[in-house]
């Protein structure tokens, strides 16, 4: 019986765990982490511009910040198989670039309703990442 017990617990802490990440207008699971920084969790298909458009649509629809809040990369790119990419509001301890190529980019911050327009251009016909 106790090992009932404990199998429930267990399926419990975990179900919680994942109530906690927001699922992104792309798919893409976002987590927020114990510094108050987030995490686009890592899966077959994740790109630095998918990380950015889950990023945008986490930071405006779920933290509520206004459109040009500027959004950092944490994650220094390119990022390693299988990891996940991490973000702030802050520029602390940011990495040395966005890891996609902007056009009047600021190093490795983006505008929230930038990178949440990402989601619109990963639907685009020819459009691949």
């Amino acid at each position: 019986m106790k090992t009932i017990g404990f199998a429930v617990l267990a399926a419990l802490a975990l179900s919680a765990g994942a109530a906690d990440a927001y699922a992104a207008r792309n798919g893409f699971q976002v987590q927020r982490l114990s510094d108050g920084n987030f995490q686009v969790m890592s899966r077959g298909g994740l790109s630095a511009p998918a990380a950015w458009c889950a990023a945008g649509d986490y930071a405006m629809a779920v933290l509520g910040v206004e459109p040009g809040t500027a959004i950092w990369r944490i994650s220094e790119p390119p990022r390693p198989r299988a990891a996940n990419i991490e973000f702030s509001l802050s520029s602390v301890g940011a990495a040395s670039s966005t890891g996609i190529a902007t056009l009047g980019g600021n190093g490795a911050s983006m505008a929230a309703v930038s990178a949440r327009n990402l989601c619109g251009m990963l639907n685009m016909p020819g459009m691949r990442y």
